[in-house]
């Protein structure tokens, strides 16, 4: 069960931010996120199709370069 200073600190960035920026956020993670996720598995789904065996490789380690510095370059915004 959730005591009251629990509560009181689920409820208070609601309040600070309000509930835009709380959907905003929220959507952010639930439809953005997982999209670009796709967009990346279709990617690679289209250069295993060229069959071609250095442009396989080519674009799966540019895909791990992007992905490691992806996170580096992400904003903190507190929110997440």
């Amino acid at each position: 069960m959730m005591g009251t200073e629990a509560a009181d600190e689920w409820l208070r960035p609601w309040l600070q931010d309000g509930p835009r920026y709380h959907l905003m956020v929220s959507t952010s993670r639930l439809v953005f996120t997982p999209a670009v996720e796709l967009v990346l598995v279709g990617f690679l789904a289209l250069l295993t199709g060229t069959r071609g065996t250095s442009i396989v490789l080519g674009g799966s380690i540019g895909l791990v370069v992007a992905g490691a510095f992806a996170p580096s370059r992400r904003p903190a915004l507190g929110a997440d």
